[in-house]
């Protein structure tokens, strides 16, 4: 396994990725937990751009297209993508569940009733942001004059997980 480190622009925070080929993007969940402890959000916005990331040799802002991702029965959901404790939810035990949409891939995920610290944390804006991991298996770039970010297209791709996060990446995010 491969260790690589990224940077995120606009919130400074690096990254530690120890998986090769799953990649993360973040967005903003603006702090909403409701009276059941489910939370929702867009964990995908389509056809808008990322802040620029900086994790390939040139700078690149990304973009997936509508129905790019495909949801395994196994799809997870952790915090700052830990997946070393218990998922907080999973899609095979339907606590985690996606639904395209045209503005991008809506989840909902219903928390444990026992992860108060996450809930609190969200409503205090602690954990303001949504990524997601990924495996990429067509994608399209754009490259522009020197100096300027290039444009990755996720074109298709596998979701491995979902996390909530510090800081998101996609600050076009829609929530509840």
């Amino acid at each position: 396994k491969m260790k690589s480190e990224s940077r995120i622009e606009h919130t400074g925070e690096t990254r530690a990725n120890m998986v090769e080929r799953v990649e993360i993007r973040l967005h903003d969940t603006r702090n909403i937990v409701r009276e059941d402890g489910s939370i929702s959000g867009i964990a995908v916005p389509y056809s808008k751009q990322s802040v620029v990331l900086r994790d390939r040799a040139r700078p690149y802002r990304e973009e997936f297209r509508q129905n790019a991702l495909q949801i395994s029965e196994n799809v997870a959901l952790y915090v700052q993508h830990d997946a070393s404790g218990l998922p907080l939810a999973r899609t095979g035990s339907k606590t985690l569940q996606f639904e395209e949409e045209s503005i991008g891939l809506r989840f909902r995920a219903v928390l444990p009733e026992s992860r108060k610290d996450v809930m609190e944390a969200i409503r205090r804006g602690d954990i303001g942001g949504v990524s997601i991991g990924f495996i990429v298996e067509e994608d399209e770039w754009e490259h522009r004059a020197a100096g300027a970010p290039s444009t990755r297209y996720v074109k298709r791709a596998t979701l491995i997980e979902l996390s909530l996060v510090a800081a998101g990446a996609y600050p076009d995010a829609l929530l509840d």
